[in-house]
């Protein structure tokens, strides 16, 4: 039986983070960075930027604990300097009155919350969807046209993802799946292996196939995945009450915790 804990927040934490830095790190790879990727250090906090890249999840900052008020000043200085404004991502107990005042003076409000989820790994029903693991190129183009339709890229960008992901395939504890329904490919999801933990990434759905049970039907094949290959716990994250969230509680997941997001006024 899991019980919370600061430890065990942690190890779910510190999971999605490196997912992201592993992402951040294929597009800084590229040549020139032409993304504008930073990542930096901050006591307990890190801090993620993607200047050339919108999305919240590459620009945000992790792991901030009262510990780190003092340097909220030079943690957001160095945000400016890359042309970023950031979420910044505070967990239970990384939160006391100082650091909230703080937040407030640098003119930061919480915005939203944000769902943890666990799980220790257990064999479960497969459902009848044929859903194949991604090992080709060929399959990898089928999986990133779904995985962009899926989260709703525009169009005239998807050439320019395709080279951010394509580093995907073949990348050490990546797993990537592709479901299929008559043939077409339909949904997507990502199983990340970081040591004996697994993490539920990046579960997406064409628009054409949505409420077809596709989103329930990876998460029950990672589950399997991740007992096979030897993971002992899971973790994921959602929009809280999101279906996302409901489906994976349906799968046996519970809530760990839910993160604040703190946003510039």
């Amino acid at each position: 039986m899991l019980v919370t804990t600061k430890a065990l927040v942690e190890r779910a934490m510190q999971l999605d983070l490196a997912y992201a830095i592993q992402r951040m790190g294929l597009i800084a790879a590229r040549p020139g960075n032409p993304f504008g990727i930073a990542i930096q250090d901050f006591g307990q906090a890190t801090a993620l930027a993607a200047s050339q890249l919108p999305s919240p999840r590459f620009n945000r900052l992790v792991g901030l604990t009262p510990d780190e008020a003092l340097l909220l000043p030079d943690i957001l200085a160095w945000f400016a300097a890359q042309g970023v404004s950031p979420r910044i991502e505070i967990r239970p107990g990384s939160l006391d009155a100082a650091l909230a005042d703080a937040l407030a003076r640098a003119g930061f409000r919480q915005t939203g919350f944000h769902a943890s989820l666990v799980a220790q790994t257990t064999a479960t029903p497969a459902l009848d969807d044929v859903i194949r693991p991604v090992e080709t190129p060929a399959i990898m183009d089928e999986f990133l046209d779904t995985y962009l339709a899926g989260w709703g890229f525009p169009s005239a960008i998807h050439e320019g993802a395709k080279g951010n992901m394509r580093g995907w395939l073949g990348l050490p504890g990546w797993h990537l799946y592709l479901a299929q329904i008559d043939g077409r490919p339909a949904a997507t999801a990502i199983l990340f292996l970081d040591g004996e933990v697994g993490y539920l990434a990046d579960a997406c759905v064409h628009p054409a196939y949505r409420g077809r049970r596709l989103h329930a039907a990876l998460l029950a094949h990672r589950q399997n995945e991740a007992v096979r290959l030897g993971a002992g716990l899971l973790c994921g994250q959602a929009d809280f009450a999101s279906t996302s969230h409901r489906n994976m509680e349906r799968s046996g997941l519970r809530l760990l915790h839910t993160q604040s997001e703190w946003l510039a006024k």
